[in-house]
């Protein structure tokens, strides 16, 4: 986008932004299932919390 408006195809960021940009469809949760979501929220973040240097350390082996 940004050189899409560099190079003079549109006035202003926005028309560019305007032209490239479409909305997202969007999701809304479903109730019964709050306390599911909530509990496996809690099991993400431990999972992410035991696995964070693990997955540092395997940087060195990606190309």
């Amino acid at each position: 986008m940004l050189a899409a408006y560099g190079s003079g195809w549109f006035s202003s960021l926005k028309e560019c932004a305007d032209a490239f940009l479409e909305d997202a469809e969007t999701y809304q949760p479903i109730s019964s299932n709050v306390i599911k979501y909530q509990e496996l929220f809690h099991l993400y973040k431990n999972v992410y919390k035991h696995t964070r240097e693990l997955n540092h350390d395997l940087m060195k082996f990606r190309k």
